[in-house]
């Protein structure tokens, strides 16, 4: 069984919990939720819920991928409605003692001399066994499968993003604070920052 997809959605279960102990960096209960590959052959999940308790100053939470646009008219919409309760469930990790890595991919020219961009090219690297690379496709031989069809890009609104067409995102979502202390990265620093948390 491969584990694909780990959620903490605390966006609204743990809401409270992070409130509650924000000003003690005590150690928080959240409620997690997994997509389970059922194993070689299929394309079945299973979600996985449990409950787990993290100690706030040894944890990371990374936004991916949330720009001031998309290719997908729908997707950005989403993006626009999502981005103020992320925003504050962020500020709730961030006051708890977490860090925050903030990763809009292809984005870094925006944040060049930014003192979250700085502080994630300053992280220590860390030997792997595997090297780290700027973007791979799943490995079928020990990945499994998406658990959705994303051959056309994933668009669930209009035609596929020209592939000869340059991405229309500039940055993060504005409506996502970057605040001091937190990193900000596309690469394999948002790896090294989480090994030194």
């Amino acid at each position: 069984m491969k584990t694909a997809m780990f959620a903490l959605p605390w966006i609204l279960a743990g809401y409270l919990t992070l409130a509650a102990t924000a000003a003690t960096a005590a150690p928080l209960t959240l409620p997690t939720r997994a997509r389970v590959h059922s194993g070689p052959g299929s394309n079945a999940w299973t979600a996985v819920e449990k409950t787990v308790e993290v100690d706030p100053r040894r944890t990371a939470v990374v936004i991916c991928d949330m720009w001031d646009t998309h290719t997908c008219s729908n997707a950005a919409r989403r993006v626009a409605e999502m981005a103020p309760r992320m925003n504050e469930v962020i500020q709730k990790a961030r006051a708890a003692g977490m860090l925050i890595l903030h990763c809009p991919s292809d984005t870094m020219k925006f944040y060049n001399e930014t003192p979250g961009r700085r502080l994630a090219q300053a992280a220590p690297k860390v030997e792997t066994s595997i090297p780290l690379q700027r973007w791979c496709s799943l490995d079928k031989s020990h990945e499994a499968p998406l658990p959705i069809d994303d051959s056309d890009g994933g668009c669930d609104a209009g035609a596929p993003w020209p592939k000869d067409k340059p991405y229309p995102w500039t940055r993060q979502i504005a409506t996502i604070e970057i605040a001091d202390g937190d990193a900000i990265t596309d690469s394999a620093e948002a790896y090294y920052l989480m090994r030194a948390v």
